[in-house]
C-alpha cells in the first residue's frame, strides 16, 4: 500500500498546474485558493486547491500556517499561476508538486521554505510528464479501484492539458466521470470537459456537458460558471434571447467573483445584444466594458465583439474593419471566417475594389476566399462593360483607385484599354494617365517596361513642371529597383 502512495505522490512534479481554454474559450470566475495544514507524529500534511491563483500568495499560505519564513521569493512570482487539487499530502511533495510545475524548485530547513528557480531544461519537464503518465497508467491498471485512483485520472488529464493534448486531457476527464461517478473530482472534471469542448468549437456538445453539471444532485462550487458558459454556449448555437435571459437570471442570484467573471458576463451580453439586433446598445456596453475593466490581455475577443456589434448596428464599413483587424490577431477557422465576413460586408456596401483588397490580405495569410472573388470580379467586369458609356476621364479615375487598393493587374488592363483615348484628355488629366501607367507597369511588369513607357511620353509633354514630375517619378522608381546609378541620371533629367 505504501508503494503504491508513493506512486501516486511522488510524481506530482509538473503535473498540477491547470490550463485554461484558449483565447476566445477563457474559464468563467475562480474560486479562491484555500490551504490547510496538518500535523500528525511529526509529519506536516498540506492540502491546496488552487486554480490558476498567484503561486507567491499560496506559498505565503503554506508558509504561515506551517510556521515556517520564506527565503528567495520574488515579487514577480505573484503574476505566476499555478492549479492543484491537493488532498492531505506531505509538505514536501506539495512544494515539489507546485513549484515544479512553473520551474521552480524549493526545500525546507531550519524553519524556512527556500526558493530558487530551478535549472532544469524543458526536455527534463518533458520527460518527467512521460515519466509520470506512464507510471499513473501502470498504478490504474494494478489498482484499478484505488481510493485515489480518481485522482490518478484527474492528474493524467492536466498533464495532458500542459501537453496541450486536449482531446486527450478531454478523454480523461471523460474516464474519471464515467468509472468514478461518486469522486468529488467529477464536478470539476465535468467543467473541464466542458470548456475543452468549447475550445474545439463544439458548442452543442459543450452546452450538454455543462447542464449535466448543472443537473448533478450534489452540491459542488461550479455552478455558477457553468451556468455562465452555457449561456456563452447558447449565444454561439444563436439563441439570443435565451442567452440574454441566462446572464440576467445569473446577475439576479450572484453577483460577479471579480474582473474577469464581469468581463466574461459583460461579454455574453454584449454578443446576446448584438444577436438580437441592438447592435448600438452592444457597443455601447463594449466601450464601458472596455473603459472600465479593459479587455487588455483579450484584445482578439474585444474586436470580435466589435465587429458583431458593429455589424448589428449597420455599421459595415466599421464591422469590415474590425473583422479585418481580428482576422489579423485570429487563426484557423476563426480567421478564415473573419476575412470572408469582412469581404462579404464590402461587397454588400458595394465596394468591390475593398472585398478584393481582402481577398488579397487573407490570400497572403494562407486564407483563400475564392467564391467571394470571384463574385466581386464578375461585378466589376459588368461595370467595365457599363464603362462603355462613360467618360475617359471616369475610366481613368476607376483605373486609379484599382492601383490604390492593391490590386494591380486589374489596373494595367484597365490603363491599357483607355490608352489610346489618352491623346482627347487635358494636359492634367493626360499626367494622371502617364503616373499611374507607369506605376502600374514598375509594380505589376518591371522597372524596365515603366521606364520604357515615360521615354516615350516625355516628347509628348510641353509643361516643364509636369516633365519634372515624369523624371522624378523615373528615378524614384530606378532607386526602389537599386539602380542608383540610373536613378541619378533620371534626376538631371536623362532616362
Amino acid at each position: 500500500m505504501k508503494l503504491l502512495l508513493a506512486a501516486l505522490l511522488a510524481l506530482g512534479v509538473g503535473t498540477a498546474q491547470d490550463t485554461s481554454p484558449a483565447d476566445g474559450v477563457a474559464a468563467g470566475p475562480v474560486t479562491r485558493w484555500t490551504v490547510k495544514v496538518e500535523r500528525e507524529d511529526g509529519e506536516v500534511f498540506v492540502t491546496v486547491r488552487a486554480d490558476q491563483d498567484p503561486l507567491l500568495d499560496v506559498l505565503r499560505e503554506i508558509a504561515a500556517q506551517a510556521e515556517l519564513t520564506i527565503d528567495g521569493a520574488d515579487s514577480s512570482w505573484r503574476r505566476t499561476l499555478v492549479s492543484a487539487d491537493l488532498r492531505r499530502r506531505p509538505l514536501r511533495q506539495v512544494l515539489a508538486f507546485l513549484l515544479g510545475s512553473v520551474g521552480l524548485r524549493g526545500e525546507v530547513r531550519q524553519g524556512a521554505l527556500h526558493l530558487r528557480e530551478s535549472m532544469e531544461l524543458a526536455e527534463g519537464v518533458d520527460s518527467l510528464r512521460e515519466a509520470a503518465m506512464a507510471s499513473y497508467l501502470r498504478v490504474l491498471r494494478d489498482f484499478p479501484e484505488h481510493p485515489l485512483a480518481d485522482d490518478a485520472v484527474h492528474s493524467q488529464a492536466l498533464i495532458e492539458e500542459q501537453r496541450e493534448r486536449y482531446a486527450a486531457a478531454r478523454a480523461n476527464y471523460e474516464s474519471l466521470i464515467e468509472r468514478y461517478p461518486s469522486s468529488e473530482l467529477v464536478p470539476q472534471s465535468m467543467f473541464k470537459s466542458g470548456t475543452l469542448l468549447m475550445r474545439e468549437g463544439a458548442w452543442q456538445d459543450a452546452a450538454q456537458r455543462l447542464s449535466d453539471l448543472l443537473r448533478l444532485e450534489r452540491e459542488h462550487d461550479y455552478e455558477p460558471r457553468a451556468r455562465l458558459e452555457l449561456a456563452f454556449c447558447v449565444a454561439e448555437l444563436g439563441n439570443f434571447e435565451r442567452a440574454l435571459y441566462m446572464v440576467d437570471a445569473l446577475e439576479s442570484i450572484e453577483e460577479a467573483a471579480d474582473v474577469d467573471d464581469e468581463r466574461r458576463r459583460a461579454h455574453v451580453r454584449i454578443k446576446a445584444l448584438a444577436g438580437l439586433g441592438q447592435g448600438r446598445e452592444a457597443l455601447a456596453l463594449l466601450d464601458e466594458v472596455d473603459r472600465r475593466l479593459g479587455f487588455a490581455t483579450t484584445k482578439r475577443e474585444s474586436l470580435a465583439l466589435r465587429a458583431s456589434a458593429s455589424e448589428s448596428a449597420g455599421l459595415r464599413d466599421e464591422a469590415a474593419r474590425a473583422w479585418l483587424s481580428y482576422g489579423r490577431l485570429a487563426d484557423g477557422a476563426e480567421r478564415a471566417n473573419a476575412y470572408s465576413r469582412a469581404a462579404r460586408l464590402a461587397l454588400d456596401s458595394g465596394d468591390e475594389l475593398a472585398a478584393l483588397f481582402v481577398a488579397q490580405l487573407a490570400k497572403r495569410e494562407g486564407v483563400e476566399l475564392p467564391d467571394l472573388t470571384r463574385e466581386a470580379r464578375q461585378r466589376l467586369a459588368l461595370d467595365e462593360a457599363e464603362l462603355a458609356s462613360a467618360t475617359t476621364v471616369q475610366r481613368l479615375a476607376r483605373a486609379e483607385r484599382l492601383y490604390s487598393s492593391g490590386l494591380r493587374g486589374e489596373a494595367l488592363k484597365a490603363l491599357q484599354a483607355i490608352e489610346p483615348l489618352t491623346p482627347a484628355l487635358s494636359p492634367e488629366d493626360q499626367l494622371r494617365f502617364q503616373r499611374v501607367y507607369a506605376q502600374t507597369l514598375g509594380a505589376e511588369l518591371d522597372v524596365d517596361a515603366a521606364i520604357s513607357f515615360l521615354r516615350t511620353a516625355l516628347p509628348t509633354v510641353q509643361d516643364p513642371q509636369a516633365r519634372r514630375e515624369l523624371y522624378l517619378l523615373a528615378a524614384d522608381l530606378l532607386e526602389q529597383a537599386g539602380r542608383v546609378a540610373d536613378a541619378i541620371e533620371a534626376y538631371r533629367g536623362k532616362i
